[in-house]
């Protein structure tokens, strides 16, 4: 949204009453919450077990990891370097990769 119409918006809610303002709260809530379960069923369906990920996060940035467990919400990962690092993470913050292992 453009930052004009944003202010425009923020603007005249000061015109809001109260219970309009909290029926706005309901129904963002709402819908950011829809497409937080919408991302969850993609990631999930399209990330398995032994698949490859990365992390959206600075702490793994520029490392590769491999799914070890999933479950309704998280799954638990390990690094493909250091099979000693791993995480158990919410599902919404991986990112699908075509990484290949090397094999020596």
């Amino acid at each position: 949204m453009e930052n004009a119409k944003l202010l425009g918006i923020l603007n005249s809610m000061s015109e809001f009453s109260t219970s309009d303002l909290k029926e706005l709260t309901k129904a963002i809530r709402s819908t950011l919450n829809y497409r937080n379960h919408q991302t969850l069923m993609e990631n999930k369906h399209s990330i398995k077990v032994g698949d490859y990920v990365t992390v959206d996060h600075p702490k793994t940035q520029g490392k590769t990891f491999q799914v070890t467990s999933m479950r309704r919400t998280r799954a638990t990962i390990k690094c493909t370097k250091n099979p000693l690092e791993s995480f158990t993470l919410p599902i919404t913050m991986m990112i699908k990769t075509n990484y290949e292992p090397v094999n020596s």
